[in-house]
């Protein structure tokens, strides 16, 4: 509060330094530390790894996002296993499921509403999250097998054109409009 709040005595709010500034949501009770942030993301690529990361809460996220003027950026992965870098936590493994769980991670964000979505991540082998290119080295290859090299590419160009459609008919509804992501979330799941 005391740098982002524009009231604080230490705030950045109009001046040279001010930007958009973006905070994690990990617990529920988040939200009353992200008040002086513009918006949040939920980083984390393992439904349930926190609460900002797991789909069902996104509409209560999204609602809150959109009742205090944040931006609601919903991180989605692929997947999840971190077991050769952290072998105690595979609890928190989440199987690719061939592309099934990046798209139901995506198709999520877009139901919620969500303003900008992020990808978890680009190139975190360790955390068996990556979307790059990709081939087995060799039979032994512990990483997770895609049926081709670019099928998360793929996946993801097909998903961020989804997404960005969905935007459009969001923004289409006009400043001001009573057409918002809780009406949008609402149709897209009819359509589906």
């Amino acid at each position: 509060e005391r740098l982002l709040s524009a009231e604080g005595d230490l705030s950045v709010r109009g001046t040279d330094l001010d930007g958009i500034f973006i905070g994690l949501w990990l617990n529920r009770e988040h939200k009353d530390m992200l008040a002086s942030f513009d918006g949040f993301y939920t980083y984390f690529a393992a439904t349930g790894f926190s609460y900002g990361s797991t789909p069902s809460k996104w509409h209560e996220l999204s609602s809150w996002a959109m009742a205090n003027g944040k931006l609601f950026i919903a991180s989605v992965g692929p997947g999840y296993d971190d077991t050769r870098i952290r072998p105690w936590n595979s609890h928190n493994t989440r199987d690719r499921a061939n592309g099934q769980y990046y798209e139901a991670f995506w198709t999520h964000a877009i139901e919620e509403g969500a303003n900008i979505v992020s990808v978890t991540s680009y190139n975190e082998w360790g955390e068996g999250t990556q979307i790059e290119t990709a081939a087995m080295a060799s039979e032994r290859d512990i990483y997770k097998r895609y049926s081709d090299p670019y099928q998360y590419l793929n996946l993801t160009a097909k998903m961020a054109s989804e997404f960005r459609r969905r935007r459009a008919e969001v923004l289409s509804g006009g400043e001001g409009s009573e057409h918002d992501a809780a009406t949008t979330a609402r149709q897209i799941q009819d359509e589906l």
